[in-house]
């Protein structure tokens, strides 16, 4: 199938020019950034690389948005500090048929209550042997563009995995695929990212014990 490479950004520039030059080592049909700062220049000329400077930082449902304009028919939408390894692109379609699953991914939690810290259970790409079935997926993940063309509007960069999962597609099936090629650049666990940023983290674990009650507590759905 084809595939398009989604990248949302608005700060991280030092190493971005290094992550698209690998996703267009993989078998991709395009490689699109879209920048909400408007002031990323490239220095990469290749046909299958496309630059949109916003006039406005929409944040990540950037994504969600323009994968309707993108031409594969699989869709990876990718966070501005993985810089992807050859053969992930393989490993996320190897996987996907594997477990028939709807969306894969390299990072995901599976739910067990209601609770965000104490009932969920975190699986990561690089440290599992098999595909790990997941109520969300996140960081980097691979979706056919069936997918997409859900309601954004109200959609924060801060739950925005969780808005697709948990509240446009719970029923769909969702795996994170055994994989180490990626790796995380050190602007992932930089000073202003969200993975430090207590109040961001709490508006996150609120979203989710919502979300939670009314998709997953009725049909006691586990994942």
């Amino acid at each position: 199938m084809k595939t398009s490479v989604i990248i949302t950004t608005y700060r991280r520039f030092d190493e971005l020019d290094t992550i698209i030059r690998a996703w267009l080592v993989e078998p991709v049909l395009e490689v699109w950034v879209l920048d909400g700062s408007g002031k990323f220049r490239s220095g990469i000329s290749d046909k299958r690389f496309l630059l949109f400077s916003m006039p406005k930082d929409f944040g990540t449902k950037m994504d969600y948005a323009m994968g309707l304009l993108a031409e594969g028919d699989m869709i990876i939408l990718a966070d501005d500090d993985v810089l992807p390894k050859p053969g992930l692109v393989e490993d996320l379609h190897r996987g996907m048929e594997k477990t028939g699953a709807d969306i894969v991914g390299i990072h995901g939690r599976r739910f067990h209550g209601p609770d965000y810290r104490k009932d969920t259970n975190c699986f990561i790409a690089n440290i599992i042997e098999e595909p790990i079935q997941v109520g969300f997926c996140g960081v980097l993940f691979m979706l056919s563009r069936n997918l997409l063309g859900f309601d954004i509007r109200g959609m924060e960069t801060s739950w925005d995995d969780f808005w697709l999962c948990m509240k446009a597609w719970p029923g769909k099936i969702k795996y994170v695929i055994p994989t180490k090629n990626w790796s995380n650049l050190p602007a992932a666990f930089d000073s202003q990212s969200h993975f430090h940023d207590k109040n961001i983290r709490k508006i996150r674990e609120q979203f989710y014990t919502k979300w939670y009650k009314q998709n997953y507590a009725p049909s006691r759905r586990v994942y």
